[in-house]
């Protein structure tokens, strides 16, 4: 996607199976991140936390369909059966693939720390030709500018 704005739309994919006790209390920080990021001019309002249903037996298509209907960042997918955390991943990100500038995966279960999406905002934000870097939770992610096969260029972060 060639951006054609100011600011970045980001997108939170999150894989969710079997969540329904821990969706309504983690879906309200993956929130106040977006709406924090618009605040400060950082990421576009077109910006989305994405939930992916893995096949979950219990309420949380439910609950992801009611938060949709709540907030319009809030959407939502859902695979027909469970299917492993990785394709859930892989859904989301095909997904939001053609509508969206930052792709950033999270675990629903509120364990990893949230805060570190505002050093990949940043970095995508302040992208140059030259290589660049961020420390996140102790490990140093590099920023690569690549060629895409249709000659656009991508930002990639690697584990340094």
């Amino acid at each position: 996607m060639k951006a054609t704005r100011e600011n970045p739309i980001l997108y939170i994919v999150i894989p969710c199976y079997n969540e329904q006790e821990v969706l309504p209390i983690t879906s309200k920080l993956f929130l106040k991140k977006i709406t924090d990021l618009v605040a400060a001019g950082k990421i576009s309002d077109d910006s989305r936390v994405l939930f992916v249903n893995d096949g979950s037996k219990d309420k949380t298509w439910s609950i992801i369909c009611d938060l949709a209907k709540s907030d319009k960042h809030y959407i939502g997918i859902s695979q027909s059966r469970n299917r492993g955390h990785q394709n859930a991943v892989l859904a989301g990100l095909m997904e939001a693939k053609d509508k969206c500038d930052i792709t950033i995966s999270i675990d629903c279960d509120g364990q990893d720390d949230i805060n570190a999406m505002d050093a990949l905002s940043l970095i995508h934000i302040d992208a140059a030709d030259e290589e660049d870097s961020v420390d996140l939770g102790g490990r140093r992610i590099i920023k690569k500018k690549k060629k895409t096969m249709d000659g656009e260029r991508s930002l990639i972060y690697e584990p340094s």
